[in-house]
């Protein structure tokens, strides 16, 4: 009688035990996928409201970047003379791959891309007014479009300048070189329309490009020296 009794007990403790059991993993399988959302939206919300350290510290050094500017004495630049070559213009946007020499007669533009005398060297904060033959070396410029990059290399530095604007003027536009901008910014300038050498051409066809990178040369102490 004894041994029934606790057979019994044991069915009236084991069976609701297991009953329970079962209903919790229905239950739990039931609403696994709502709860999963229920403690991803808790998790976004905590990470919103915490302070993204790592995101803010790269924002930081991103801007102490741009505003921080390499400045240069300008001897590091030297004397450049009428006929030096003293860099290399190039660009991966178009076809443009050539030495520039200081001066922009017949002769230096036979040898490359020249630059008008009265316009300054990169890093001067000048205009810098370059020129070249349509048919060589500024032959590339007919596909240059706006936002490509110009990339000039010196012994005392490397330059890049982004196009803001193209045009076509006549040769006799001044106004057109902007020798008397404050920023710097780099001038490209050949005849036009391109290609055309059995008539004299009274067009020219203007690149203008905005500073993006580069060392500043001191040009106070270069102006008293």
């Amino acid at each position: 009688m004894k041994k029934h009794r606790r057979k019994v007990y044991a069915a009236h403790i084991l069976v609701p035990a297991g009953l329970a059991a079962i209903t919790i993993l229905l239950m739990g399988t039931l609403f696994y996928e709502q709860m999963q959302e229920v403690f991803a939206s808790v998790n976004v919300a905590v990470q919103s409201n915490s302070p993204n350290h790592f995101y803010t510290e790269t924002v930081i050094l991103a801007q102490k970047e741009q505003t921080q500017v390499e400045t240069i004495q300008p001897q590091a630049v030297g004397k450049v003379a009428i006929g030096q070559s003293y860099g290399w213009i190039s660009s991966e946007d178009f076809a443009l791959d050539a030495y520039i020499y200081y001066g922009d007669d017949d002769k230096t533009l036979d040898q490359g891309v020249g630059q008008y005398t009265d316009s300054g060297l990169p890093g001067y904060g000048k205009t810098i007014l370059l020129c070249g033959h349509d048919t060589t070396f500024f032959k590339g410029l007919e596909d240059a479009a706006i936002g490509d990059l110009v990339n000039i290399r010196t012994q005392y530095g490397n330059y890049s300048y982004r196009i803001t604007e193209t045009k076509v003027t006549t040769a006799d536009d001044a106004a057109a070189a902007r020798l008397e901008e404050e920023d710097e910014q780099l001038v490209l300038y050949t005849c036009y329309p391109f290609g055309e050498t059995d008539k004299e051409r009274k067009q020219r066809y203007f690149v203008y490009c905005e500073k993006v990178s580069g060392p500043q040369v001191q040009t106070s102490q270069a102006e008293e020296s």
